[in-house]
């Protein structure tokens, strides 16, 4: 019996799906490396998970990475850049737990944000976007 398994967020462009999103409960101590492994899950049972994603990401609502489906859970990081496009260092949640919903918003908003994506989506990927 084969189940249907789909990622937590899909962002689609004209209709590529060119992210995927796998959000961890942070209180049910769920490791980021699982939300890995299930990207890598969705991405080896679905080709056009595969093929038209520039980059995927994964959270716990506190720590966030991203990184590509072709790369070793070891190779993600997260966003450094501020708003002003300063590089900002990562906050160390054990040392700082007040600053977590900072850090988690900082690299949602970072990565995301439409001019970078757009940069993002034409430098790293043979995709030709008509803007």
């Amino acid at each position: 019996k084969t189940s249907f398994r789909t990622p937590d967020i899909i962002i689609y462009l004209n209709g590529l799906p060119i992210s995927i999103i796998e959000v961890k409960a942070f209180e049910a101590k769920e490791r980021l490396e699982d939300a890995y492994k299930q990207i890598k899950f969705y991405a080896n049972n679905n080709n056009d998970l595969k093929y038209w994603n520039v980059f995927s990401c994964v959270s716990n609502g506190v720590q966030t990475r991203y990184g590509s489906i072709y790369s070793f859970f070891n190779h993600w990081d997260t966003w450094k850049l501020d708003s002003n496009n300063n590089i900002e260092q990562d906050v160390l949640i054990d040392q700082e737990p007040e600053r977590a919903t900072e850090n988690y918003y900082k690299n949602i908003v970072g990565i995301y944000n439409k001019n970078i994506f757009l940069n993002l989506l034409l430098v790293f990927n043979n995709i030709i976007v008509l803007l």
